[in-house]
C-alpha cells in the first residue's frame, strides 16, 4: 500500500485550492463610461453603467443604479428611473467624478468641463486640441426707437435709445443701457425703461436684466422726463449653446403699453 505524503497531497489539491478564493460571478465589475469625457459648460452628454462579464456568453442586468457627482457645481448628473444611463451636464470649469452605484458594486469616471464651447475631440479621453470662446454677431435691430403711445385720455411720445454692442463673446461683461425720454400729456403716470435678454413675443417673456421707472404729473398738461435702465450682462451658461441671442430695450407707458428695440445676434461660424 502506497503512503501519500503531505507534499504530494498539496500538489494534487493546489489547482482546486487556487480557485476557492475567486469570485465566480460572471459580473466582475461595474464600469462607467461616456463617449465624451471632456465637455463644455452647458453641454449635456450620456454616461452609461455596464457590468463587465468574465464569461462573454452570459448577460447580467445592472439593476437599479444610483448616480452621483463629486462636485455638482462643476458637473451635474440626473437619471430618471435609476436607469443604466445618466445625463451629465457641464456647469462650470473644472473636474468632477461621476459615480454609479448598485446594491453591491460601484464604478466611476472623471469628466472635465471647459468654460467654452468645444467640438468633441476625436479621442474622447485625450486633450482638447483648441478651445476658443464663441462669438455672436449683431444681425440687426428691429424698432426705430420712436415711441408713440396713446388712449382717449392721454398721449405719450418720445424716444427709446438702446444701442447694443456689435458683437457678443462668452466671458465678456457688457454694460447695457436703455433710455426712454418722453412727454406725457393728460395723465399722472409712470414711464419705464427696461432691458431684457432673450426677448420673446411679449415683455416679461425674457429675463429682466434691469428696469427703471419715473413718475410724471401730467394731469393738467404735458410733462417731459427721461429714465435710464442699466445692466452689466454676461452671456449666461444656459445660453452658450444657442445659435441665436437677443437683447431688447423696452419703453413702457403708464398702463403697460410698450414699444421695443430688439437686437438679434447669430453665432459666428
Amino acid at each position: 500500500m502506497r503512503r501519500v505524503t503531505l507534499a504530494a497531497l498539496c500538489l494534487l489539491l493546489a489547482p482546486m485550492l487556487a480557485d476557492c478564493g475567486k469570485d465566480q460571478s460572471p459580473a466582475d465589475e461595474l464600469t462607467v463610461s461616456s463617449k465624451f469625457t471632456i465637455i463644455s459648460v452647458g453641454q449635456t452628454v450620456d454616461f452609461t453603467a455596464k457590468l463587465s462579464q468574465s464569461d462573454p456568453g452570459l448577460f447580467t442586468p445592472v439593476g437599479i443604479v444610483h448616480w452621483s457627482s463629486s462636485n455638482p457645481a462643476i458637473a451635474s448628473v440626473s437619471s430618471p428611473g435609476f436607469s443604466e444611463t445618466a445625463k451629465v451636464t457641464g456647469v462650470s470649469d473644472g473636474e468632477a467624478t461621476i459615480t454609479a452605484t448598485t446594491s453591491n458594486r460601484s464604478g466611476s469616471q472623471k469628466v472635465t468641463v471647459i468654460d467654452c464651447i468645444v467640438a468633441p475631440p476625436s479621442d474622447p479621453s485625450g486633450p482638447v486640441a483648441s478651445c476658443s470662446a464663441p462669438t455672436w454677431n449683431l444681425q440687426g435691430v428691429v424698432g426705430s426707437g420712436a415711441v408713440s403711445l396713446s388712449s382717449g385720455l392721454w398721449t405719450l411720445t418720445g424716444t427709446l435709445s438702446f444701442d447694443p454692442p456689435p458683437q457678443l463673446q462668452q466671458g465678456t461683461a457688457y454694460q447695457l443701457s436703455a433710455t426712454f425720454a418722453g412727454t406725457l400729456t393728460g395723465l399722472n403716470g409712470g414711464i419705464t425703461a427696461r432691458i431684457e435678454d432673450d426677448f420673446s413675443a411679449v415683455p416679461g417673456a425674457g429675463s429682466i436684466l434691469s428696469d427703471a421707472i419715473k413718475f410724471l404729473n401730467a394731469a393738467q398738461g404735458s410733462v417731459s422726463g427721461s429714465v435710464t435702465a442699466t445692466s452689466s450682462w454676461t452671456i449666461p451658461a444656459s445660453e452658450l449653446g444657442a445659435q441665436t441671442l437677443k437683447l431688447t430695450g423696452i419703453a413702457y407707458g403708464p398702463f403697460g403699453d410698450w414699444q421695443t428695440r430688439v437686437a438679434t445676434y447669430t453665432r459666428a461660424p
